[in-house]
């Protein structure tokens, strides 16, 4: 949505007081809400802001030099308390808020689809895109979306409440008074709807009670609650198989569900990981991790800039322009994409890329695309970039521009394992290889063999998971070795 377009109503002339309180609260991209603040600012310069007492602080912190001192704000504070005349938000609209407190009849009527869930009306329209809404609607007979679902999920994601406030108004704003389409939801959910969208919503009424309420239907969400299920999953999964690094899970399992509700609502295009750390200690093995678990067909896409000259390296990324030796052929990140259909990339030795390469990943990681030397967009929308370094802090700060260390939704530096994680790194990927082993050639490897358990265990004390990972190779395929030699002289 297009701020300025949202600020052409000629109802905003009017605008004297702007509440922010709500979007203080709940706002989950603070890039996006200072661009809103300031854009409001310009385009009504008489406008003022006001926000309740107790988030003062919290906005001194996300935006210290957005507003200037204590005493300027509080004097918007007075005047809200003294006049009573403060405006509710940032949007202009405030509509009824209608709600059910019974679904007994709703699913034997579904076919009717006079009921639509929000979640299923942006995945009808692909992704969210108020064009393709509106189009549902012009060949359906549904009078009422039903916001249950959203708001539910918004329960325990609350920094994505103002994203979706953004979404709602948007979509508020487009639908003809004409069409008579009203907003649902479960009277358990009406409370949270009307805290969380006080701006937008006000209680209407009981559809319960509204005559020929057996027209009414709802197309209950269940892709939406099987595709929740099935990211708790794959999220355990992936966690599970990276040993250690406790906060980086936690966080990572927080930013991708974060990024899966705004990817599909087209406010993320690519959910981007910065990982730092000493060799060998599980960078490079999460990024295979990621990409096995989402993609277990497809071939991690991987580009190391340890191999590439200072000379050239944006041309051997994306390719050489026309003209140029080496044009006909696309740039190594162009072939791998074209060779793979995992969306996972794992960008290591980061550190060593150009000034031209920070500037493409910065292009790259605010549009979700790029364009090459060919004039050839391609787009890379869904994506996981994992970006791998051994620098400390301070190369980082030194090294990777400020602008671009913004994009990056998560930055974590990686610390050595403790022996108990090293040895449950042994016993994980010794079962494996024995496994794989077994199916192959129906030799059982017997790992619980005293002397077998003391040569891995021993392992625990290197350091670097690769050469622990190769030791547990070794002694795990000569005792192979051992077992089918004795089989065959039996």
């Amino acid at each position: 949505m297009d701020l300025e377009d949202t600020l052409d109503d000629s109802y905003y002339e009017e605008i004297r007081i702007v509440e922010i309180t709500n979007q203080i609260r709940f706002s989950a991209n603070d890039i996006f809400l200072e661009t809103y603040i300031i854009t409001l600012k310009e385009k009504l310069p008489n406008v003022n802001f006001a926000i309740q007492s107790l988030y003062v602080e919290e906005l001194k912190v996300k935006f210290p030099l957005l507003f200037d001192e204590e005493d300027y704000l509080y004097e918007y504070v007075q005047e809200k308390n003294e006049n009573s005349q403060l405006d509710s938000s940032v949007f202009p609209i405030v509509v009824l808020l209608n709600y059910y407190s019974s679904t007994q009849n709703i699913g034997e009527l579904s076919l009717e689809k006079q009921v639509i869930s929000l979640a299923i009306l942006m995945e009808s329209a692909n992704t969210y895109n108020i064009s393709n809404i509106l189009e549902q609607f012009e060949v359906s007979e549904v009078r009422y979306i039903d916001i249950s679902t959203l708001v539910d999920k918004l329960k325990d994601q609350s920094n994505l409440v103002f994203d979706f406030q953004i979404l709602l108004y948007s979509l508020i704003k487009s639908l003809s008074p004409k069409s008579n389409i009203k907003f649902v939801v479960s009277e358990n959910l009406l409370s949270d709807a009307i805290n969380m969208f006080s701006n937008l919503f006000q209680k209407g009424e009981c559809i319960d009670t509204v005559s020929k309420v057996e027209e009414i239907t709802l197309m209950v969400k269940h892709e939406t609650e099987a595709l929740s299920r099935d990211l708790n999953v794959l999220i355990d999964i992936i966690t599970d198989k990276l040993i250690g690094h406790t906060d980086f899970k936690e966080k990572f399992k927080r930013n991708f569900i974060n990024f899966q509700l705004l990817n599909k609502i087209s406010e993320r295009k690519i959910l981007s990981i910065l990982i730092t750390g000493e060799s060998g200690i599980g960078k490079t093995e999460f990024a295979k991790i990621v990409s096995k678990t989402l993609y277990p067909e497809e071939k991690l896409i991987k580009i190391n800039f340890g191999n590439y000259s200072t000379e050239g390296a944006l041309n051997s990324l994306i390719g050489s322009p026309l003209g140029y030796v080496g044009s006909e052929k696309g740039g190594e990140l162009i072939e791998k994409i074209a060779n793979s259909k995992s969306k996972v990339i794992l960008i290591d030795e980061f550190e060593k890329a150009t000034i031209g390469i920070f500037n493409f990943f910065y292009e790259l990681l605010e549009d979700g695309k790029f364009t090459d030397r060919k004039g050839i967009e391609h787009n890379l929308d869904e994506y996981i970039i994992i970006f791998t370094s051994n620098m400390t802090e301070k190369l980082y700060l030194e090294i990777i521009p400020a602008a671009l260390r913004s994009r990056f939704d998560i930055i974590s530096q990686f610390v050595g394992l403790k022996k108990s994680q090293k040895t449950s790194y042994i016993d994980q990927i010794s079962k494996d290889l024995s496994h794989k082993l077994l199916q192959e050639f129906s030799i059982n490897i017997d790992l619980e063999i005293p002397e077998i358990k003391s040569k891995l265990y021993l392992l625990a004390d290197l350091n670097n998971l690769r050469e622990i990972k190769r030791g547990v190779q070794s002694i795990v395929t000569e005792e192979f070795q051992r077992i089918s030699k004795k089989r065959i002289s039996e």
